[in-house]
Parts: structure tokens; sequence; C-alpha cells
């Protein structure tokens, strides 16, 4: 099923995020199949490199004397191109695809559901952005659920994981090692990382030196969490490498993935990209976390905030690893089975398609 013409696709930034990955990876997969597209961002970042690399269009915004960027070059942008749809993942570009949209001709379908939870107060603007376009994608259902998107323009589109990133990388046996446990996020308010640490504490009392933390990511909490893991003074080893452009090669060295969200998770890439490396995952059972983690299947849902229900988890993982073999394959095939780049791109063109059935 094609996208009838054109498709551009219409980010606030390609900086280093989920969003941003899974917009790249849909606009290769766009290109595969034949269909003309071209990315316009308002800020540059990362991913803007690897686009231009696969040979996709991007346009940056374009810069004001000052130096801020227009989002009037995506009305531009739209009226030279003239698209048959306009994919939006920002607020600012669903308001300015609002208006592109019937300008150049096209249908505007928006892509900003990628919370498992309604958005602050402050951010509000976002429920009315995410509804502007004739179909509204969200990749998980408690997104769309929690979102309040109508049922007549809500469509599920789980996010896709794109195997390449697998090629030249194997799992090493931590026999003889510390277990080690990866969790990777900003180290915000909307990951819990310290919970995490509450957790180490007690394994570093129940066996100390059989627990290896790692955890990459920057943020405001970093200093913080720092001096939590500073005082568990070397019952567990916790390292904290910063943030990494690829994190695959360090879960090949792992044992176990966490990933806790008190706010709810949409359609976690970080899990994903557990379960694609055949990691067992210990995840809180917010938002759409128990759309991607069956619970005893592929890993374990915590409560939020449950310091000593994560650490009974990974000891148990650590204790049986058996269960933990069983549990990473699970996850993996699961991975590469349903939650595919192909199965992504798919589901994206079926709704380009009826978004441009709505507008005939």
């Amino acid at each position: 099923m094609g996208a009838g013409g054109p498709v551009l696709l219409a980010i606030d930034g390609l900086g280093p995020g989920g969003a941003e990955r899974q917009l790249s990876l849909l606009a290769e997969g766009l290109k595969a199949r034949g269909v003309e597209v071209t990315v316009w961002a308002l800020h540059g970042g990362p991913f803007e490199e690897k686009l231009s690399r696969e040979g996709i269009r991007v346009q940056a915004g374009p810069e004001w004397p000052r130096g801020s960027p227009s989002a009037a070059g995506l009305l531009r942008q739209a009226l030279v191109s003239r698209p048959s749809v306009i994919h939006s993942w920002g607020w600012i570009c669903a308001l300015v695809s609002s208006l592109a949209a019937p300008l150049s001709g096209a249908v505007h379908v928006t892509g900003l559901v990628r919370m498992g939870c309604a958005p602050p107060a402050k951010r509000r603007r976002l429920l009315l952005a995410a509804r502007l376009g004739r179909l509204a994608i969200g990749n998980s259902m408690a997104g769309l659920a929690a979102w309040r998107i109508p049922s007549r323009k809500a469509r599920l589109v789980p996010n896709g994981f794109d195997p390449r990133r697998l090629e030249g990388l194997s799992r090493r046996s931590g026999r003889g090692r510390p277990f080690t446990v990866v969790m990777a996020g900003s180290m915000s308010g909307h990951k819990d990382f310290a919970t995490l640490i509450r957790a180490a504490e007690e394994l570093g009392r129940e066996r100390p030196g059989g627990f290896r933390l790692v955890l990459p990511g920057e943020g405001p909490d970093r200093g913080m969490l720092a001096g939590m893991a500073a005082g568990l003074h070397g019952t567990v080893s916790i390292e904290m490498p910063g943030r990494l452009d690829e994190i695959l090669p360090l879960l090949a060295e792992a044992d176990a993935g966490v990933l806790l969200s008190p706010a709810g998770e949409g359609m976690s890439n970080a899990i994903m990209e557990y379960m694609a490396s055949g990691l067992p995952v210990v995840c809180t059972s917010t938002g759409g976390n128990s759309e991607l983690v069956r619970e005893g299947i592929d890993g374990f849902l915590v409560p939020p905030g449950d310091h000593s229900a994560v650490a009974a988890r990974l000891s148990t993982l650590a204790l049986d690893p058996v269960l933990s073999e069983s549990m990473g394959m699970s996850g993996r095939s699961r991975i590469m089975t349903s939650f595919s780049a192909e199965e992504m791109v798919s589901r994206t063109l079926a709704v380009y398609a009826e978004a441009l059935g709505r507008n005939r």
C-alpha cells in the first residue's frame, strides 16, 4: 500500500532521541519502497548526518539573521515539494503543518503521541497539536488513551527496531564476573534512576560485589545520582559513562536491562534495544511497557518506586541463569517478529493511505 506521492516528514529537531531514531528508520524504509521522502527539521542534530548518508533529502530550518530557526521554512518546503502527506513529529511542526497541508494540497498526519501518559499541564499545547492532523499516530495504546485522542483519529503504530544495528555484535558470557545491569536514559524526573540505586544498595548487602550497574545518560539529576552511588561504599560497582551514541555494544556485555519511569513510557526504544540484545527486562508497570514486556515471559514488571521489588527481580535473574536466558531469547524473538522496522513502515503507509482516502 503506497503513500500516493511524495511524503514530507517534519520534526522540531534531529537531536539524539527516540523519536528522531524512529523518524530516521521510517524515512529509510519509505525510500527503500520507492517513496519520495523529504525530512524537514526546525533544528539539526546527529540524525541529520545519518539521514544524509542514507541518501535522504534533509532540509534544516532556515535561520533568521539573529540565529533563531524559522518555522516558516516548513510552509515554504511544503509549497515547493507539494507532498501528498505531511507527517509532523513535533508540536511546532504540527501547528505549521495544519496550515501548510491545505495550501499545498496534502493531508496532515500527526505523530506526537510518544509518551504513555498525558503531558504535564505546562505542555498541554501538545494535546491540542496532536489532534490537528486528519489522523493521529501513537506508538502505544497507553499513550493514545492517556492523550484522549478521539477513536476516529487514533491509529496505533508501534516503534520498530532495525536489526542491522546488531551486525557484528555477539553476547558475551557473564560467567566469572558480576551480574551486569544497564539502565539508559535521560537523568531527569522522567527516568527513576534513584530507585534502581536504592535497589542496588539492597543487592549489595545481599551479595557484596555480585552486581554491577552501568547507567549511561546525562541530565540535571546526574550529580545527585552520583552522590547516591558513592554512598554505597563499593558493595556494588556503579558506572556512569555519560550519553552513548550507540548503546548496543554495551548491552552485548550486560545481563539485564532496566527501565524505571514513574510517569509512563510510550513505546520505549531502550526496552526494545534491551530485548533485541537478548536481555531480560525489569521495568515499571506504567504506560506502554506492558505492551512490550510480557510479565514472566520477557522479563518482569514492577510497581513504580518499589526498590525492593526491583532488587528481588534482579536477584532472581542473577540466581537463575536458565530463566534469564529464556526471557532474553523470548524478548529478542518478540522484537524481531512483532516490532520490526519493516512492520512499522508498513503500518505507517497504511495510515497514510487511509488519510488520503478520507481526502477524496
